[in-house]
């Protein structure tokens, strides 16, 4: 793994996360309680309804599956596992045509914040041609390696 040269700058990660955190809309306090009480089979059945809609050829219903996988993995890490999309996620990342598409799918793969999904960017965050999705997926990778050496 290559490791990064430069640290983002503060703007770079400032535009990250707002981005991350104010564009994506979430449910209110009051929604995320209802998941709270949650059976094992239902959050296994949401991984899989989650991953499945990833492959819908109606882009609304995948950038909704990204939604979901971000909210999810932020808000119930310890209940939901993504790891098994990561791999669909990570292509919409490297295929989208549209970089809004591909900044919500790198913010997905930051949610699921699991070697294997920051060993899969990292491949690639060298040969990046958009600067921006560049800048962004370095903040997504230093954010992550960072975290593990404190």
């Amino acid at each position: 793994m290559k490791k990064l040269t430069h640290a983002p700058s503060g703007a770079t990660l400032f535009l990250f996360l707002f981005v991350a955190f104010v564009l994506i809309p979430t449910p209110s306090a009051h929604a995320q309680n209802t998941f709270d009480n949650r059976s094992e089979t239902w959050w296994d059945n949401l991984e899989k309804q989650v991953a499945q809609s990833l492959d819908s050829p109606i882009e609304q219903i995948r950038d909704e599956s990204l939604q979901n996988v971000i909210f999810f993995s932020t808000n119930y890490g310890d209940r939901v596992d993504f790891t098994y999309a990561v791999d669909k996620i990570y292509d919409i990342y490297e295929h989208a045509p549209l970089e809004a598409r591909r900044t919500l799918a790198l913010v997905a793969l930051h949610a699921i914040g699991n070697e294997y999904a920051m060993q899969r960017l990292s491949r690639a965050v060298e040969t990046e041609s958009s600067a921006r999705i560049q800048k962004h997926a370095q903040a997504v990778l230093a954010d992550f390696y960072g975290k593990r050496t404190i």
